[in-house]
C-alpha cells in the first residue's frame, strides 16, 4: 500500500505552490513589505509559543474526535500521532487534501476503513457547523456598523464552502484517494464502499465529535489571537473567535496550497474592516500558520516512520 506519485503529480505542486506564492506576495506588497517584515521580526514569542501550544491541544481534541467517530475501532493512540502528520501534510497541499495520509498511517490495530469514515464524517460536522458560523460572523459584523462587509462576507464564504465541498470531489481528491488505496486487493469503489458503510455507522458519535469540533475551534481561534498578540495586532478577542473558522474556510480552495494567500488575503481584508492595520493584520496571519505548521511537525516522526513501514509492505 505504497502511495505513489507521477510527474503531473510533482508539477501540479508547484503551480499550486507558485500561486499560492503569487497570492501571499500580492498581499504582503499591498500590506506593505517593509511594516509586514518588522511584524515578523519584532514578534513576541510568548504569546507565539502559546500559539503552537493551542494548536497541539486543538489537534489532541480533534484527534479524539477522530477515534470517537471510528466506534472504537481505531483507537486514539493509534490515529494521534498520524492524525498530527495528516495536519502537517494538509498544510502544504492544495484542498487540504494530504491530510487523508492520516488513513494509511493509522497505527496497526486500527480498522483504516473506520478511518476513512471517520475522517469523511468529520468533514461533514466541519462543514455543517461553518455555516452556524457564518450567520454569526455575519450578525457581528453588522453590529459591529460593517454591514456591507457582512453582505460581502456571506458571498465570499458561501463562495469558498461551496467550493470546498466540490473540490471533495475533485481530481486531487479522488487522486489521492487511488494512491493512498494503491496496492490493496479491492478497488478504489469498492474500498469507497465499505468507508461508506463505516460513515453509516458514525451517526450516535455525531452530538461528542460536533462538540469536540466547537472545542477545537475555540482553540484554533485562541491560536489566531495569541499570534496576533504576538504580531501586536489589536481586535476585540470575539472577532478571532467568530472570523477564524471562516478565514480558514479558504483553505479549502484548490487553488493553492492550504490556501496559501488567498487565506491571507480574506483574512487581511475581514480584520482591516474591523481597524486593524493591515501589516499587524498579515503578520497575525503568517505567524499564526508558522504556529500550526511548528505544533503539527510533531507528526512528522509518525509520517516518515510509519510512511517507511508502508512501503514495506
Amino acid at each position: 500500500m505504497s502511495p505513489r506519485w507521477g510527474r503531473s503529480d510533482v508539477v501540479g505542486r508547484v503551480a499550486s505552490l507558485a500561486v499560492g506564492l503569487s497570492a501571499l506576495a500580492a498581499v504582503v506588497w499591498w500590506a506593505g513589505a517593509g511594516r509586514v517584515v518588522g511584524r515578523i521580526e519584532g514578534a513576541d514569542p510568548l504569546p507565539f509559543l502559546a500559539a503552537v501550544i493551542c494548536h497541539l491541544a486543538a489537534a489532541s481534541v480533534t484527534g479524539l474526535r477522530l477515534a470517537i467517530l471510528t466506534g472504537g475501532r481505531a483507537p486514539f493512540r493509534s490515529v494521534l500521532l498520524p492524525h498530527l502528520a495528516g495536519y502537517l501534510a494538509g498544510a502544504v497541499t492544495p484542498a487540504r487534501a494530504g491530510y487523508l495520509v492520516v488513513i494509511p498511517l493509522a497505527a496497526d490495530g486500527a480498522d483504516r476503513d473506520a478511518v476513512a469514515g471517520a475522517v469523511f464524517a468529520a468533514q461533514s460536522v466541519d462543514f455543517a457547523l461553518r455555516s452556524a458560523v457564518l450567520a454569526a460572523a455575519s450578525a457581528y459584523l453588522g453590529l459591529a456598523g460593517r454591514g456591507s462587509s457582512s453582505a460581502v462576507v456571506g458571498a465570499l464564504i458561501s463562495f469558498a464552502m461551496a467550493a470546498g465541498l466540490a473540490s471533495a470531489a475533485s481530481g486531487r481528491i479522488r487522486s489521492t484517494l487511488r494512491r493512498i488505496t494503491s496496492g490493496r486487493p479491492r478497488s478504489l469503489w469498492a474500498w469507497l464502499e465499505g468507508v461508506g458503510e463505516a460513515m453509516g455507522e458514525t451517526a450516535g458519535a455525531l452530538p461528542p465529535a460536533a462538540a469536540l469540533t466547537a472545542a477545537s475551534w475555540v482553540l484554533t481561534s485562541t491560536r489566531w489571537f495569541f499570534a496576533a498578540l504576538a504580531a501586536g495586532a489589536s481586535a476585540p478577542p470575539e472577532a478571532f473567535f467568530l472570523l477564524h473558522p471562516l478565514v480558514y474556510t479558504f483553505a479549502f480552495l484548490p487553488v493553492s496550497a492550504a490556501g496559501l494567500g488567498v487565506v491571507e488575503a480574506a483574512g487581511v481584508g475581514l480584520l482591516t474592516e474591523l481597524g486593524v492595520p493591515p501589516d499587524a493584520a498579515l503578520g497575525s496571519l503568517l505567524l499564526d500558520r508558522a504556529a500550526e505548521l511548528a505544533g503539527s511537525s510533531v507528526g512528522v516522526g509518525a509520517l516518515l516512520g510509519r510512511g517507511r513501514e508502508v512501503r514495506r509492505r
